[in-house]
C-alpha cells in the first residue's frame, strides 16, 4: 500500500500494488502544490511502468484555475516521459471531459500532446439529472 495525505483535511491518495508486483514509490524532483500526485514504479511483464495516481484540488477557484491545472499537468506528463518509456495516469482530475467546455480540451490536448490514450469511453459520475466524466486513466 502506498499513500499520500493531505496535510490539512481529510484524503490524499492510496494505491494497491499486488505484492506479487515489484514496485516502488518514486520521488518527485519538485513538488506539486496544485494537484497531489503519488508516482509508483510497477514491473509487469519485464516492462517498468510508471503508474501516477493524481487528484485535483478539491474545489474549483480562482479565474486562472484552468491555466494552473493545465500547466502543472504538462509539468506532469514532461517528467513522467522523462522517467520511463510505460505511463498510466489516473485519478479524478475534476474536469469534465465530456462537456465542450474548456476543461474538456485540456484533457483532450494533453492526450494528442503526450500520445496518450483515455480508456474510460463512458461517464463516471450519473446522476438523475446529468452524467459526468470526472475520473481518468490515460495510458
Amino acid at each position: 500500500m502506498y499513500r499520500k495525505d493531505r496535510k490539512k483535511g481529510r484524503g490524499g491518495l492510496m494505491a494497491f500494488i499486488s505484492v506479487l508486483l515489484l514496485s516502488k514509490k518514486v520521488k518527485l524532483l519538485r513538488t506539486f502544490k496544485f494537484i497531489e500526485v503519488l508516482p509508483i514504479e510497477v514491473r509487469i511483464y519485464n516492462k517498468d511502468v510508471l503508474i501516477i495516481a493524481v487528484c485535483g484540488p478539491p474545489k474549483v477557484s480562482g479565474k486562472d484555475y484552468h491555466t494552473q491545472l493545465e500547466d502543472k499537468l504538462c509539468s506532469l506528463c514532461i517528467w513522467a516521459e522523462l522517467q520511463k518509456q510505460n505511463i498510466v495516469i489516473a485519478g479524478d482530475l475534476t474536469l469534465k471531459r465530456l462537456s465542450d467546455q474548456r476543461e474538456s480540451k485540456i484533457l483532450k490536448d494533453i492526450e494528442d500532446i503526450y500520445g496518450l490514450e483515455c480508456l474510460i469511453k463512458d461517464p463516471t459520475r450519473i446522476t438523475k439529472n446529468s452524467s459526468t466524466f470526472l475520473d481518468v486513466l490515460l495510458t
